[in-house]
């Protein structure tokens, strides 16, 4: 039945801004894009009967699943309370925390807070930051049993 997972996807109001976050900031690669498309088959599978938008597609880095982002651009679409029950968040794999949030930190990333210490048998450090949507993204780090949470 199911035999793997393509992408993930987010709608964003801002394709360009959210491009350049994942991106620039992010590292993430543009595969493609696609403008303003209006669609009869669009329309149906997203289910708004005037439904337009712009979608792109970027590569992950270290994986095969890829980031869709989804702007409305002709309609208002769904509109999603991002913290709220069900909403989403990306969490990505850092090899070493406090390098990597340094590096975000200076190319604009926000963070809600510091990387948090979590013991979940073998010990994770994670932490969020936010899109220019405020969609979060989590980066964590996996941590040996003969590392500290540092």
């Amino acid at each position: 039945m199911i035999r793997g997972a393509d992408h993930v996807s987010f709608s964003v109001a801002d394709l360009d801004a959210s491009i350049e976050f994942y991106t620039d900031v992010l590292g993430f690669e543009e595969l493609w894009r696609l403008e303003r498309d209006r669609s009869p088959e669009l329309r149906a599978q997203v289910g708004y009967a005037d439904a337009e938008v712009s979608i792109a597609q970027l590569a992950i880095p270290g994986g095969a699943l890829k980031l869709e982002l989804i702007a409305y651009t002709g309609s208002a679409g769904p509109a999603v309370e991002r913290r709220a029950v069900g909403s989403a968040h990306l969490c990505l794999l850092v090899d070493d925390m406090e390098p990597v949030r340094e590096a975000l930190e200076s190319r604009g990333a926000g963070f809600v807070s510091e990387p948090q210490y979590f013991d979940d048998g073998g010990g994770i450090r994670a932490v969020y930051l936010e899109d220019p949507d405020g969609i979060t993204v989590e980066l964590t780090q996996h941590l040996s049993r003969s590392e500290d949470a540092r």
